[in-house]
């Protein structure tokens, strides 16, 4: 019986190699192949006594080829009507590789030399491995155990303190030999979960995410751009536009819970360590464009306590400044300011001109009082000219006549001329100061006259009393 059985095995062993019809070799529980050593399996295949480098193979399987449909390999199954109770697996396991240069696979997958894929309503491809799970609610499953849908699941496990020279050790090792604009290591159609921090080019990622670079344990993300060529840039971010007018799309988006110390919602630095003569840095720069309301740079202060909208510090000239004041502000300056324009306070409307006056050369415009403790107007043309031996000093009796005639001083702008015109401070001081000068030469004159009069009245008196 027992010579009967092995006469028995290698015939089907043989069988396995002979293609004489679409099938050729297939077990079934119970058959008389299963009775061998080890009764959880249909079919046992110890390896051979002996053999040369690189040519065992406990199982090797010949797909085939067909002009249609799939080719498979090997496929394992189990029962999904519910009969199969605890695990069914399918796998290949190794433990060791017999030559230093080898290789160890759990499960290996080619599609090699592929140079065409048949057109069809169905969705194709070429797959070196593929593994699907489909999932029917609803699921139920006992509350307190780990349950894990997926369609495949690779995992990295066991003890180990040094690592190799060269190469990765990963759980899942992805490579793209071709590297071509339409090629890729790995491709997520959907979304992706990572527990732990992701690099791009780096091999030791300390923030969370890490891009050309390892970052810091402190940043939730550092991104850095490996050129520094003309437009190079750290991160660059595009969103289509509006659809409605209410929407408010942003490109970018930084929210932290202000504490007890500096909390700073969006912070740029452009610096160098050395002071450079050419060149320039901005902080933080602003670019809006072609929407019918256009704001290079938002600023705005909600909530409650004191602080501005935008606060801008000189440091250079202002290096010890504390950044302590009182009062909520819009904008809040410490150190110079330069507007090239012109600025208007008290209204959000500037006007072009005053009663058909132009106002093009006027930069500031203030909707209410202004208060201050000088006003200074440069390059004035003052009156001194009124005292010099020159001047024609309008008498008295031609005044007289032009404010009768005329219902105004002479030289000076009409009522109706400053309604229209406005009242030009500097233009007037020096008018009034031109008029106080003429009264003053008149008085000056009036002052000699009297003090002739009076003197010729003395000499009257006196020869009035002598000839009495």
């Amino acid at each position: 019986m027992k010579t009967l059985f092995k006469i028995t095995w290698v015939a089907l062993a043989m069988l396995c190699f002979i293609t004489t019809n679409a099938q050729e070799f297939q077990l079934r529980p119970g058959s008389v192949v299963a009775n061998h050593s080890s009764p959880n399996a249909n079919v046992l295949i110890s390896p051979p006594t002996s053999a040369g480098v690189n040519t065992v193979r406990q199982l090797q399987v010949d797909g085939g080829s067909v002009n249609y449909g799939n080719t498979t390999g090997v496929m394992a199954y189990g029962k999904a009507d519910g009969s199969a109770k605890g695990n069914t697996i399918g796998y290949l396991s190794l433990n060791s590789a017999w030559a230093a240069s080898g290789t160890l696979a759990g499960v290996v997958g080619f599609v090699d030399s592929v140079t065409q894929i048949q057109n069809s309503s169905k969705a194709g491809g070429a797959y070196g491995g593929s593994f699907g799970a489909t999932i029917d609610n609803p699921i139920t499953s006992d509350s307190g155990n780990e349950i894990n849908l997926v369609g495949s699941r690779s995992i990295l496990d066991g003890n180990i303190t040094t690592y190799p020279m060269n190469g990765v050790v990963a759980a899942t090792y992805a490579q793209d030999k071709i590297q071509g604009t339409g090629t890729w290591a790995a491709f997520f159609d959907g979304r992706g979960h990572f527990s732990q921090n992701v690099g791009i080019n780096t091999t030791n990622p300390l923030s969370r995410l890490s891009v050309n670079g390892d970052g810091n344990a402190l940043y939730g993300g550092y991104i850095t751009s490996p050129s520094s060529g003309h437009g190079s840039r750290g991160l660059h971010v595009e969103m289509p536009s509006n659809i409605g007018f209410a929407d408010h799309n942003y490109g970018i988006t930084s929210v932290i819970e202000s504490g007890y110390g500096y909390t700073t919602g969006l912070y740029g630095i452009a610096s160098t360590t050395s002071p450079s003569a050419n060149g320039r840095a901005y902080g933080v720069s602003g670019l809006a464009g072609n929407a019918n309301i256009n704001f290079g740079l938002y600023g705005r202060i909600h909530g409650q306590n004191r602080g501005t909208a935008l606060f801008a510090v000189d440091n250079v000239k202002h290096a010890a400044y504390n950044e302590l004041f009182n009062g909520t502000w819009a904008a809040y300056m410490v150190g110079d300011a330069h507007i090239s324009d012109r600025v208007a306070i008290g209204t959000a409307t500037m006007p072009n001109n005053l009663n058909g006056y132009s106002l093009a050369d006027y930069k500031l415009y203030v909707c209410g009082g202004v208060l201050a403790k000088e006003l200074l107007i440069p390059n004035a043309t003052w009156c001194d000219y009124v005292f010099e031996d020159t001047y024609q000093l309008t008498p008295l009796e031609d005044v007289k006549t032009h404010i009768e005639e005329k219902g105004y001083l002479h030289n000076t702008p009409s009522a109706k001329t400053v309604e229209k015109e406005g009242l030009k401070l500097g233009k007037m001081t020096v008018n009034q100061q031109e008029k106080i000068e003429e009264i003053f030469l008149h008085l000056i004159q009036l002052n000699d006259d009297m003090k002739q009069l009076k003197a010729e009245n003395a000499k009257l008196k006196t020869a009035l009393a002598a000839s009495k």
